[in-house]
């Protein structure tokens, strides 16, 4: 009976999750914060003035539903020109003069550095008196990667790599990432001809700052104290002489104050919107409360695993008898031992982890979930785990704590048969938890 009720449970929160990821899609969400009327253009009620022409650029996981949502509002006559940057492949997307570039993610590329040119080519032709609008939304960082010119795009990428492994908070790794740029931390903006941009921004970042977001490529350009981090974080080991004395020089001369530029940021939707979503339309899937918990963001796998269950188990006790369901989010970190053997991502890591240590009596079920679709493996969205699963975990637990210390946890969740698998979503607001429960 037990294990019936938690298939349920699970076919119904993986129901609520994909309407509400529907619900509150990026063409939707630009949808609501866009209007023309009478040729006017206004981004959540406040117009834009003083431009001839719109250009749009678009770049990270949602670029294309972003432009999906302002193009519908306001048709290809009112725009002049476009160009997308995305890491789809197969698509049916296709525009009048729009055109899309297929860039990489979560690994920079070649096809990152010829991205980045492109945009730049772009918006450099963009008369004085035009109109700059620029959909933003996370994982735009990979998609577009232009070196600065001491360094080789493959040098940029080795050494990025080995931040990205080593652990780092996403934003501190961005800032890292921003002194090695021409494009991130306000390239865009800087090469732009136009005198006006205006920013729309979907939101996967801790707290919603905008020079954050895809590192920021079309912000105001501001001053960036690369040695500050490499200190802090105890970087110098996996950063080169080489690096290291570019970062001593930027530091010496960036203090300058670059050139202003009537620049507008907008944000059009966040996880918040997601998880109100989910709180709207839970009555229709069953569930008779949902709790919410605080985001999580620069947290280990272990402390978040932690965090998680004392919560659950305290809701649990208080709970009222039914259906109820926990709701979180954030973005783990998660340091790479070896990346050579390493195969998995931050939810099927957390998802081994809450199994490891974590285990509850009563019906429940467990979930972690990319909404983009993709946890860091193509094919992959994230895992879960129920209480039919604890026998098996009481006998696999030397196997799981290899998988975790290993970071194999994807070839333990398709033995155990708990991955989540799906395809990119072209979303992406923030890895969501869920934490199903029935209470007699």
């Amino acid at each position: 009976m037990s294990e019936n009720l938690s298939k349920r449970i699970l076919e119904q929160s993986m129901a609520l999750l994909d309407k509400s990821l529907e619900v509150s899609s990026p063409e939707n969400l630009v949808k609501n914060s866009i209007k023309l009327i009478n040729n006017k253009l206004s981004i959540n009620d406040e117009e834009i003035k003083n431009y001839k022409k719109i250009h749009v650029i678009g770049f990270g996981k949602a670029s294309l539903k972003m432009y999906q949502g302002f193009y519908e509002v306001l048709g290809y006559k009112n725009i002049s020109r476009a160009l997308l940057v995305t890491h789809i492949t197969k698509s049916s997307y296709s525009y009048p003069k729009t055109k899309i570039i297929i860039s990489s993610h979560p690994f920079i590329s070649k096809k990152s550095e010829k991205a980045a040119k492109s945009i730049i080519k772009f918006v450099r032709n963009i008369a004085t008196d035009d109109l700059l609008i620029v959909l933003v939304s996370g994982g735009g960082s990979a998609m577009l990667s232009l070196p600065i010119d001491e360094l080789s795009l493959n040098e940029k990428i080795n050494y990025i790599s080995k931040i990205l492994i080593a652990g780092i908070p996403e934003r501190e790794a961005n800032e890292i990432k921003k002194s090695l740029s021409k494009i991130k931390g306000g390239g865009i903006s800087e090469n732009a001809g136009c005198s006006q941009i205006v920013n729309l921004f979907l939101s996967d970042e801790r707290n919603h700052q905008f020079d954050a977001i895809a590192s920021g490529p079309s912000t105001q350009k501001k001053y960036i104290d690369p040695i500050s981090f490499i200190k802090k974080y105890e970087l110098e080991d996996i950063t080169s002489v080489k690096i290291r004395n570019i970062f001593k020089k930027l530091s010496a001369s960036n203090k300058k104050n670059y050139k202003s530029k009537k620049i507008i940021n907008f944000l059009i939707g966040s996880r918040e919107n997601l998880l109100q979503t989910i709180a709207d339309n839970s009555s229709d899937f069953n569930f008779s409360r949902v709790y919410f918990l605080k985001n999580l963001a620069e947290i280990s796998t272990e402390n978040a695993a932690s965090y998680l269950s004392c919560e659950y188990k305290r809701i649990y006790k208080n709970a009222k008898k039914g259906m109820n369901l926990v709701v979180s989010s954030g973005e783990i970190q998660v340091p790479i031992v070896n990346p050579k053997t390493a195969k998995g991502g931050r939810n099927q890591h957390l998802a081994a982890m809450m199994m490891k240590n974590h285990q509850f009596n009563f019906p429940f079920v467990f979930i972690a979930y990319a909404t983009d679709g993709m946890d860091f493996l193509e094919g992959v969205t994230g895992a879960y785990y129920a209480d039919y699963h604890l026998n098996l975990i009481k006998e696999k637990q030397e196997y799981i704590t290899q998988a975790i210390r290993k970071n194999q946890t994807y070839n333990l969740h398709h033995s155990f048969k708990t991955l989540l698998e799906g395809k990119k979503t072209g979303n992406n607001v923030s890895d969501i938890y869920l934490f199903s429960f029935f209470k007699d």
